[in-house]
């Protein structure tokens, strides 16, 4: 997976704001400058083979931040203010939620090891003998790899005292959990929709940025400028993700235009009591295992790929349910807009008319930097309803779900609920799945997170985990203190 910090998080954010910043003036006629504006001759320097090249790939990019599908462009003549005009005046939200932008895929050759010159032709030759299917012989004193027989284990490579054997990836194959994402006959990627979980590694992973979401910022953007009251859903995982307070970052979001800010937490704490519940009374007939229900990558790759472990689902909602549900009881007729690290949000969005908008904190950024907010100047705001416990703001992490709903058990029964967490959805997490749908982890409360480390680690984040896990923690500290502080009366 790619650092945080790299070129085609930057572009996409540098676009986002130049977009937003043209269809607020009005002035729809710039977005086809933008990348002649980013790309101008005399740049100097080509991520392509030409700014003319560069300029393109701008272009689409800027269509899959409009909302539109790359693989479904059949007109090149159309310009992207006309583009802009469709995406202003749309009822639907943008499905399926991944694009892929086939001229900006390398048709990368990999997913293959390779011997180097640095190969010795040692007399050991661990290499052929650690290899399970005879892929290696020696040729002319150096080790020749069989690609039509290695099927990829890496066991050569970690075997070899020169490290002459490398292997090269191809990075979103590599990446997707499911095997949703292949090259088609002309070698560029193809997602398969009947496989893919919108876990979003793939938008990650990808070096050339190859791979998209279908933005709805557009679509956001039209609310927030306008004089309908809009509601903002905000994910523990925002803690850390900008500069400042989250009093700040509220005081931000009221600035674009949010007439209200709500936590999620708070849809959280109702999942804690109700999947506590479920629990409880599944133990009643014997050891039962139970899955939590909150991570929507996890539950479609139940639903496409490990449906043994469909009876096993929590029947609870999301957070994410419950925290719409209460906004929609607060502020009837108001459209809400969640806010998160999660890709698959927003095709759990699709399934759920809950909430009519999903944006990512990538996305939330573009917004502030197309405004020119400075988070960290700003005054603090409090949350409009801050009734969420600390347990539910641990929801963002690994383990967090799982414990919150244990505590709960324990609390009701005062017996021990035995948990399993499985963080991180690749071979051996969907392994562990599989397990468990086939009885292994008889009475576990199972808690499966897509995403290695959590929300946290997802893919619309713009923080480094390791901060904003330790920003986490520590609001998660100071919200307990406040919590048991006694009431002066």
């Amino acid at each position: 997976m790619l650092t945080i910090n790299n070129e085609t998080t930057r572009i996409r954010k540098q676009l986002g704001a130049a977009m937003l910043k043209a269809v607020r003036k009005e002035e729809l006629y710039r977005l086809d400058h933008i990348p002649i504006d980013l790309r101008p001759r005399i740049h100097g320097e080509a991520s392509r083979c030409c700014v003319y090249k560069d300029r393109a790939m701008l272009r689409y990019r800027l269509m899959a931040l409009l909302g539109f599908s790359i693989e479904e462009d059949d007109n090149e003549y159309l310009a992207l203010a006309e583009y802009a005009e469709q995406a202003l005046t749309r009822q639907e939200r943008p499905n399926p939620v991944l694009t892929v932008i086939d001229m900006a895929c390398s048709a990368c050759r990999g997913g293959t090891h390779t011997v180097s010159d640095m190969c010795m032709g040692c007399v050991a030759r661990p290499c052929r003998h650690t290899c399970p299917v005879s892929a290696i012989t020696m040729v002319d004193g150096h080790a020749k790899i069989d690609t039509t027989s290695c099927i990829n284990c890496k066991k050569c490579t970690k075997v070899c005292p020169y490290s002459a054997i490398s292997y090269t990836p191809v990075p979103c194959e590599e990446k997707c959990p499911v095997r949703a994402i292949s090259k088609g006959k002309d070698g560029k990627a193809r997602i398969n929709y009947d496989k893919c979980i919108f876990c979003g590694r793939c938008t990650r992973s990808c070096p050339f940025g190859a791979v998209m979401e279908r933005s709805s910022l557009v679509d956001v953007a039209r609310l927030l400028w306008s004089s309908t009251p809009i509601v903002a859903l905000v994910a523990p995982s925002l803690v850390g993700q900008f500069p400042g307070t989250m009093g700040q970052v509220v005081t931000a979001l009221h600035q674009l235009g949010f007439s209200h800010v709500e936590e999620v937490a708070e849809g959280a704490d109702k999942t804690i009591t109700l999947e506590a519940e479920e629990y409880m009374i599944l133990q009643k007939d014997g050891p039962t295992t139970m899955g939590t229900s909150c991570c929507p990558a996890y539950t479609e790759a139940v639903r496409k790929h490990v449906p043994e472990f469909t009876p096993h689902l929590s029947h609870t909602k999301s957070p994410l349910y419950y925290s719409a549900e209460m906004a929609s009881q607060r502020y009837p007729g108001a459209p809400r807009v969640f806010i998160g690290p999660c890709v698959a949000k927003k095709a759990e969005a699709q399934r759920d008319s809950s909430v009519e908008f999903v944006l990512t904190y990538e996305e939330l950024g573009s917004l502030f930097l197309a405004e020119g907010l400075q988070i960290e100047d700003l005054a603090e705001t409090p949350f409009d309803s801050s009734n969420a416990s600390a347990e539910a703001w641990g929801f963002a992490t690994s383990g967090g779900v799982s414990t919150a709903v244990a505590q709960e058990v324990e609390k009701q029964t005062a017996t021990t609920a035995s948990t399993l967490c499985i963080d991180g959805l690749d071979k051996k997490g969907l392994a562990m799945l599989r397990a468990a749908g086939n009885g292994k982890f008889q009475g576990k409360l199972v808690e499966v997170m897509s995403c290695h480390g959590g929300c946290l680690g997802g893919p619309g984040i713009i923080a480094p985990p390791a901060l904003s896990t330790k920003k986490l923690e520590q609001y998660v500290q100071t919200h307990t203190e406040e919590s048991t502080q006694p009431s002066i009366t």
